[in-house]
């Protein structure tokens, strides 16, 4: 393995890639952390790594003997399209006790019980926030579960972003798609896992990443993703603000029924509880109509570009679940995500011409009728 850099508080490796999921540009993406005030004290060590592997990377290095072989995984996050299924399947299968589908203080207290009971887990995974509904799990209280009952906790932070929020204390691994907004462009592909130096596995997954090394990261993928991530603190301030922008707007129409956002879900304080000194509340948001035809008209409207990711350099407007969970309606239902739902990735563009572009979005859904 090749260090690429080394100073007081981080050392930086690249290593291990795939054509889909690969660290690019680790100077800069470590730089990028530095600016946050909680961050200066802690060492790390950044890792890129297959991410469809990460997970059994995680157990098998954590449970290498003994009883935890014997100990499964817990999913404590919002469901979202092919990756919460697997976890489904897989659930039934190998590694994973299941799905915590609300990421929810009321799914932990079901945790704790269980834990109490005598249940053991290799791992937990969540995200933060969760995607589509913008809910935060107590990540705090995660931690203090994990250090009594003996498992790792893997926080993906994709939609929560390295500069919003800060969540390496509570976490054994962090990971993030940086095809995401660190890119925003759309034209390369990488994602990243960083190690916690303080973690009591840090040294077993330390050990298993460097283990595990191939360098193939495409050198023009690498040169790409430094080059789009050079404004990407800019980048994210923008989009805050146009995100509460946008958020004002809908929660302040009558046709509008809900709007999922971090800055005013019910959990507010557990990303508060992460939130950077300087932190926003992401670019991620979602809202529902109180009736279907008005969502559809909607977004029939909505000149924005339109299909399913997030995280991009312009808005992006997604029939979320239609899209995601299209024969099972019923199964999201369970999990409190209605088939209307629409999600916005919210971009970069100017501020008042993304107000005006939703505001004759509205007009069209008000023309339908009550």
């Amino acid at each position: 393995m090749k260090c690429l850099w080394k100073n007081a508080r981080h050392v930086g490796y690249m290593t291990d890639g795939s054509p889909n999921f690969s660290l690019a540009a680790l100077q800069m993406f470590l730089s990028h952390f530095r600016l946050s005030e909680k961050t200066m004290d802690l060492a790390w060590e950044v890792f890129d790594y297959r991410r469809r592997r990460q997970s059994e990377l995680i157990y098998k290095r954590i449970g290498v003997s003994g009883e935890k072989e014997q100990k499964t995984g817990v999913s404590l996050r919002e469901i979202y399209d092919m990756e919460t299924k697997a976890i489904q399947y897989r659930a039934e299968a190998r590694y994973d006790k299941g799905i915590e589908g609300h990421g929810s203080s009321e799914e932990l207290d079901d945790l704790e019980t269980r834990l109490k009971g005598g249940e053991r887990y290799l791992a937990l995974f969540c995200e933060f926030p969760g995607n589509s509904m913008l809910k935060c799990p107590d990540l705090k209280r995660i931690k203090r579960l994990a250090d009594a009952y003996d498992f790792a906790v893997v926080v993906d932070e994709t939609i929560g972003n390295s500069i919003d929020v800060h969540v390496l204390p509570h976490a054994d691994v962090v990971v993030s798609s940086l095809t995401k907004i660190f890119s925003g462009d759309c034209n390369v592909m990488g994602g990243s896992a960083i190690l916690n130096p303080q973690g009591r596995y840090y040294q077993q997954l330390k050990s298993a990443f460097e283990a595990d090394y191939e360098d193939n990261y495409w050198a023009e993928d690498i040169m790409f993703m430094e080059r789009n991530s050079r404004d990407f603190v800019t980048r994210i301030k923008k989009i805050n603000d146009n995100a509460e922008a946008i958020c004002s707007v809908l929660q302040g129409h009558a046709l509008v029924k809900e709007v999922y956002y971090p800055k005013y879900s019910p959990t507010k304080q557990f990303y508060d509880d992460c939130r950077t000194p300087a932190g926003g509340y992401g670019g991620l948001l979602s809202f529902t109509f109180h009736k279907k035809n008005h969502a559809v008209a909607f977004f029939d409207r909505i000149e924005t570009t339109k299909g399913p990711s997030l995280g991009t350099n312009f808005t992006l407007t997604s029939p979320y679940v239609l899209l995601a969970h299209y024969r099972e309606f019923d199964w999201a239902a369970g999990f409190g995500v209605p088939a209307d739902l629409l999600r916005i990735s919210v971009g970069v563009e100017d501020e008042e011409d993304l107000k005006s572009r939703f505001a004759t979005a509205l007009k069209a859904a008000e023309a339908v009728g009550l």
